[in-house]
Parts: C-alpha cells; structure tokens; sequence
C-alpha cells in the first residue's frame, strides 16, 4: 500500500461521493459495475460502495441490499477488512431502516459471525459492534442495552480506524512520558550519554 495509492483512493472515493450527491442516479451504473463486474470484486470496492450509499441511502440502499441475503453468505459482517465502513453506513443509516430492513439485518446479527474472518471473541462481542451501529434505531436500542449488560463489553466504536494528526509547539506527551520513554531506551539500548 503505497501513499500515492492512498492518495489516489481517497481523491476516488470523495470525487464518487461528491457525485452521488449532486446526482446519483447517473452514477448507478458505475457503482453496480462495483457489486457485479469481477474486475472490482476485491474488498477496497465494497468498502467505497459502502461509503457511498451511506450518502445518499434513500436513491443507493438498493446496492446494499443487492449484497445481502439472511445468510449474509458474502461474509459483510463477518469480514474484517469491511468492518469501519459497514459500521459507519449502519450507524448513518440506523433511523432511516424501515420495519423490513430491521428484521432483516437483526436475522443476520442474531445469528452471529460466519467463518474466521470476524476477529473477534465470541460471538456477543461480534453482535456489540453491529449493534453499536443501530442503537440509535428503536428497533435496536434495547437489544444493544441487553448485550452490553449482558457482556459488560463497552467499547465506543465510532473512533476507530481514525488518524489523529497534531501539529504545532504542543507535544502529545507529557514531560513524564518522554523521560521514561528515554531512560527505557537508554537502558535496553546501553547507549550512553
């Protein structure tokens, strides 16, 4: 993964998104090209799609639900690599799932994660993230307050995958910090001074 491809993929997917908004009809095709054409069948495309539908979820949750069936034999919600993404349309789209929508997406929650590809635990730390997503949907609230006392899991997934830059004459650690920090690597490295 190279920076100029970095760059390049997130010009791409800001450039689609800005489009989507203007007019997302004309762009249909393009991002259906991104669910059926085998040149886009990797990871990277799914996670955009998922990006963009988020923006415009009443004209594009159709490409959503083209992905999904019960099952969830495409492994979305199982596959890490989809995790931030998918997390982010869930929680952007939460209040707009109609009744359908709902039982559908809770039939795939409830039951649990398909294969290794998930990462995580168990099972109820597994639902906790999808259920994060949705707690805002009335729906969802309450099954996201029962697994939470239930697992005493209460990870806040919303900052996660986020870069943090800091610039300027404030250092992000404290004085302490960087003194320890130096005497460790002054002791493990034998460095004198």
């Amino acid at each position: 993964n190279t920076p100029i491809l970095g760059v390049f993929s997130f010009n791409l997917r800001e450039w689609l998104t800005k489009l989507v908004t203007q007019d997302s009809e004309s762009l249909q095709d393009v991002l259906n090209d991104f669910i059926e054409d085998q040149r886009f069948d990797l990871p990277y495309f799914k996670r955009m799609l998922f990006y963009i539908v988020a923006e415009d979820w009443s004209n594009l949750k159709f490409l959503f639900w083209k992905l999904l069936d019960e099952k969830d034999s495409m492994s979305l919600f199982s596959t890490y690599a989809y995790r931030l993404e998918l997390h982010y349309l869930l929680s952007k789209v939460s209040t707009d799932l109609n009744e359908e929508e709902q039982k559908f997406i809770w039939k795939i929650i409830e039951n649990g994660p398909i294969g290794d590809k998930h990462l995580a635990l168990n099972k109820e730390e597994w639902q906790h993230r999808w259920l994060d997503a949705l707690k805002e949907n009335s729906f969802f609230s309450a099954k996201f307050l029962t697994i939470e006392e239930q697992s005493k899991i209460t990870k806040d997934y919303s900052e996660e995958g986020k870069i943090v830059v800091r610039m300027g004459h404030v250092t992000p650690f404290s004085k302490d910090e960087i003194l320890c920090y130096s005497r460790s690597s002054f002791y493990t490295t034998g460095t004198s001074y």
